[in-house]
């Protein structure tokens, strides 16, 4: 994994990581749960979106996640940081807005496969 710091704005800095096999999975998983956050809140808003006319907001779709999380079928989602699964949440909403203010298509559901990173 490559990063790229600025510091001070003067110099860049690139690093390499090198995870573990146990870091590597526990990376993988904190990944997989933030994309099922996003595509099952993608179906959920397009669903009530179907049925009421009018969408989620934010918070609607925060509080759903939290009542979830606290069933026997989604304490998985419990393992990983609950702020990485609200950014996903927030970067859904961006997705709507961005969308309903014409600078983006509207959201496709996120694949392991979309994004390779740059070595």
């Amino acid at each position: 994994m490559a990063l790229s710091i600025n510091v001070h704005g003067f110099s860049n800095y690139r690093f390499r990581l090198y995870p573990t096999p146990e870091q590597e999975h526990l990376l993988a998983n904190a990944f997989g749960q933030t994309r099922w956050v996003y595509n099952h809140y993608l179906e959920v808003r397009r669903t009530y979106y179907r049925s009421q006319g009018k969408g989620l907001r934010y918070i609607d779709t925060q509080n759903m996640l939290t009542r979830i999380k606290r069933l026997p079928r989604y304490r998985w989602l419990n393992v990983s940081n609950a702020q990485m699964l609200q950014s996903a949440l927030r970067d859904l909403d961006r997705a709507y807005t961005n969308f309903f203010e014409k600078r983006a298509k509207l959201s496709r559901p996120r694949s392991r496969l979309m994004a390779k990173p740059k070595l």
